[in-house]
């Protein structure tokens, strides 16, 4: 062989090389691309790996294969398995699927894993911020208000419009708990807010903002209005139970000054807030 075939068949080589790694490591970044998945959620059961993925309508668990690499365990007799998850179909499908498909693998029939073992998944997950509850969501929320039937866009946890006396209208952000309310394992959060139209009136109400994992949205639920000029003094939560230590009018009261120190007491069930009597 002269050098010259010998140096074009290097170069073949290290061409053949380059694109099997570049195979191997492409990622997937949407349905249409084959590659590592980028997963939109994880989930393991007994003897179950279930994954949320991206779809156009036409993924199911034929558009994938998992690879299986065995690693040493934390005994001899429980090795550790590394798991990749490739998508090997586009999906060409018209149809953008909400949420994405869960697709599930059983972990002894699909994927040959049987005794004691761990394992661990490689493929990257999507943080999906749009379904992050924190302070900065919660105080440049866009509300609505059951006062006043319209919404408002808060920023830094307060929202003013000015003009006309009909016109004129002051929200703010008075208290909030982040907690999860509904039991899918997300934050979500309790809130009062505090309306302020032209005028000596203060109008207080109970809302929520609820992580909906389902449709994929952060969304409010119902309102409580809790009265005119009250304080809030404190908010907590135990045991699923929302308290809202209070102090509202006896009769004898002026509107500017409550004088009775109550807790009120709700819980979010199937979606809305309810008080307990």
């Amino acid at each position: 062989m002269n050098f010259k075939l010998r140096i074009i068949l290097c170069y073949a080589i290290m061409f053949i090389l380059l694109f099997a790694i570049n195979s191997i490591a492409q990622i997937s970044g949407g349905p249409r691309t084959i590659g590592e998945e980028i997963l939109l959620e994880y989930m393991t059961k007994p003897n179950k790996l279930i994954v949320r993925v991206g779809s156009n309508g036409c993924t199911n668990k034929n558009s994938f294969k998992v690879t299986v690499k065995k690693m040493a365990g934390i005994t001899a007799k429980s090795p550790h398995y590394q798991l990749t998850i490739i998508r090997i179909a586009a999906d060409e499908c018209k149809a953008l699927v909400d949420g994405g498909q869960l697709v599930t693998w059983d972990m002894e029939k699909d994927l040959g894993l049987t005794g004691h073992y761990t394992f661990s998944l490689t493929n990257r997950v999507y943080q999906n911020y749009n379904l992050i509850i924190n302070d900065a969501r919660i105080k440049n929320h866009r509300y609505y208000l059951s006062f006043t039937k319209k919404y408002i866009q808060l920023k830094d946890g307060k929202f003013k419009k000015e003009g006309s006396p009909d016109d004129y209208l002051m929200v703010e952000l008075v208290d909030y708990l982040i907690n999860d309310l509904d039991g899918n394992m997300t934050d979500d959060a309790v809130l009062v807010l505090s309306t302020s139209p032209m005028g000596s009136g203060v109008f207080y109400e109970l809302t929520t903002l609820i992580s909906d994992t389902e449709d994929d949205f952060i969304r409010q639920g119902q309102s409580i209005v809790l009265g005119d000029r009250v304080k809030i003094n404190s908010m907590s939560m135990n045991e699923g139970q929302i308290n809202l230590d209070m102090t509202v009018h006896l009769p004898n009261d002026p509107s500017c000054c409550p004088t009775k120190k109550v807790t009120k007491k709700f819980v979010f069930s199937k979606g809305n807030l309810t008080e307990v009597k």
